[in-house]
């Protein structure tokens, strides 16, 4: 994988972390159990965006997208959700 999905899908987790965080509270509606899908979602979204814009759209970028937004939910639950479990927080 050359290129800047490598690159991409690092810096893609925690930017995705925050997108559904932000979305989540802004609407109170979605059920959590949602998140993980929605993560995936974006990250399939924002490598094919980043991608497209190299010019090297295919079937990796997918993939690198679906990795990207399990490491944002491995994000969440390893780091944020116990941070926010100790200051009161969800």
């Amino acid at each position: 994988m050359d290129g800047p999905l490598p690159v991409s899908g690092l810096a893609a987790a925690p930017v995705i972390t925050a997108l559904v965080a932000m979305i989540g509270a802004a609407v109170p509606a979605l059920p959590r159990r949602y998140y993980p899908l929605l993560a995936v979602g974006i990250g399939v979204a924002w490598q094919c965006a980043v991608a497209s814009a190299a010019g090297a759209l295919d079937a990796t970028a997918l993939l690198a997208g679906v990795l990207a937004g399990l490491a944002a939910c491995g994000l969440y639950s390893g780091a944020v959700k116990p941070a926010l479990a100790s200051i009161g927080g969800r």
